[in-house]
């Protein structure tokens, strides 16, 4: 876990930089997330929390979602 979006820009760049794939990336609502693999084939995510006063919609539901995203967005963060 990154304790912000930022934080995991930085590690996303440093995937980059090194060549290893990203396969993926969701916007959960309370969290945003990064997936990628390691090299035996393990399935890795790379996180962080929003603030928890984003974590519920105006009635107080939990904002519950799984919206892709490129994680390149994640770079105009740094």
């Amino acid at each position: 876990m990154y304790p912000n979006r930022r934080e995991l820009a930085h590690a996303v760049r440093s995937l980059f930089d090194h060549g290893h794939p990203i396969e993926g990336a969701e916007d959960h609502g309370a969290t945003g997330s990064v997936y990628l693999s390691d090299p035996n084939g393990n399935g890795i995510e790379l996180y962080y929390d929003r603030s928890r006063e984003e974590w519920f919609d105006p009635p107080g539901n939990p904002i519950l979602k799984a919206e892709a995203f490129d994680p390149r967005e994640l770079l105009a963060e740094r």
